[in-house]
């Protein structure tokens, strides 16, 4: 195995020449988009291995999907023939009680795990790992200091790399068997700090001197007055820690740096803005308060169901620019035939262009002037899994009623 390199930009100042990508300059692992024989699973010879104590680490949906993909064992349950399987291990490390069995190049030290010399000991840190496909056998790793750790590295798991360390909804360290790097490192000098009240911006230092300069005093008062109006209007609480926002340059930027990388395996497709966990991510300065609008209404739900979520921020946005909302109500009226149920309950893709940001904000509407705000932060608690439960329970009507409704409602 050749030398593992790792790149700890810490040390001296980045410059990103023109000519070069973010990844070349930085020179990051790339990201293997057949997930090193992870699609490839046989699941007649995959054992999924779980700790003993493993009952409340794993959600309902998670538990349906791995009863599907193989057979489930705890670690007490494993055999000596077991280890000549593939294993795919998941839970946080310090439920395990024989780390070492598993022979894997992460290691189990005090607080937390090692990676070659680099040790991990953050209880919000988790990891992936996964062996390449032509190892045998395979062994797939999501694990993590405590359950929030786990969860979240199960959530983002990156299987394009034969490892990667998140913390706090962030990529800190990914790698291959060639290189590694510590994009935390890379972060503290790639981006530069600029605060409001209510607000740290990520500045990268790749991005164009106009964007630099339209972030003014005077612009950024402006967002803070934004969140205090928003909170008012939909009755929340004022943040008590500021918003973390990161203006990328470019599409590799803010694909390595958020953990949607994903992107780069999709020619032609590109990210404007999205929240992961607790951080916001943009490649301009455009969606800077419908981002923020999320973060902030993420004190109801930080898991809400798609459809509510965006919903409930165009309505807000409709609430300010008339014309945008008679966009939506022809928009909706275009597919008033058209069963919602499915984009509502998530069986069915949101994402199509701006159909449904726009049919959602005027769902959100109708509920919202016929029950009230104070309904729709009720169902908007429910999980995605529960939304048909949510609608009865909350509006005392099944959601095909509700949808019934609706129709009539946008004829009137």
């Amino acid at each position: 195995m050749k030398k593992i390199v790792f790149i700890i930009l810490g040390l001296f100042s980045i410059s990103v020449q023109a000519q070069q990508s973010f990844s070349e300059a930085c020179d990051l692992p790339g990201y293997d988009c057949n997930q090193r024989g992870f699609k490839n699973i046989n699941k007649n010879e995959l054992i999924i291995v779980l700790p003993n104590d493993s009952s409340d680490i794993l959600s309902v949906n998670f538990k349906k999907y791995i009863k599907s993909t193989g057979k489930i064992k705890t670690e007490s349950q494993l055999r000596k023939n077991d280890f000549r399987k593939a294993l795919w291990i998941l839970g946080p490390i310090n439920l395990y009680s024989n780390w070492d069995r598993f022979e894997l190049p992460v290691k189990k030290v005090n607080k937390g795990f090692k990676i070659k010399e680099f040790a991990f000991t953050d209880s919000l840190d988790g990891f992936n790992y996964i062996t390449d496909s032509l190892t045998n056998p395979l062994r797939i790793v999501v694990s993590g200091n405590s359950p929030e750790a786990f969860e979240q590295a199960n959530k983002m798991h990156k299987f394009g790399f034969e490892y990667a360390v998140l913390r706090d909804d962030l990529p800190i360290f990914i790698g291959d068997e060639t290189k590694s790097a510590n994009l935390d490192s890379i972060r503290k000098n790639h981006y530069d700090i600029k605060e409001s009240k209510y607000f740290t911006f990520m500045l990268s230092k790749s991005l164009p001197d106009e964007i630099g300069k339209k972030l003014t005093n005077e612009t950024l008062q402006k967002y803070d007055i934004h969140v205090e109006r928003f909170v008012d209007r939909m009755e929340l609480d004022l943040p008590v820690h500021k918003i973390i926002l990161y203006i990328h340059a470019d599409q590799e930027e803010i694909t390595y740096n958020s953990g949607l990388f994903i992107v780069l395996c999709s020619p032609g497709s590109s990210i404007g803005g999205f929240v992961t966990g607790s951080i916001i991510h943009s490649t301009g300065l455009e969606s800077v308060e419908h981002e923020a609008n999320h973060r902030l209404f993420d004190q109801v739900n930080k898991k809400a169901p798609i459809f509510l979520a965006e919903g409930i921020q165009k309505w807000y946005e409709f609430s300010n620019d008339d014309e945008l909302k008679k966009k939506g109500f022809l928009k909706a009226k275009e597919f008033i035939n058209e069963d919602l149920t499915g984009v509502i309950l998530g069986t069915s893709q949101f994402f199509q262009e701006d159909k449904y940001y726009l049919i959602s904000g005027i769902f959100a509407d109708y509920l919202l002037s016929k029950y009230g705000l104070n309904k729709f932060k009720a169902v908007y608690k429910y999980q995605q899994s529960e939304m048909d439960l949510g609608f009865e329970k909350t509006y005392e009507k099944p959601l095909s009623v509700i949808l019934q409704d609706y129709k009539t409602w946008l004829l009137e």
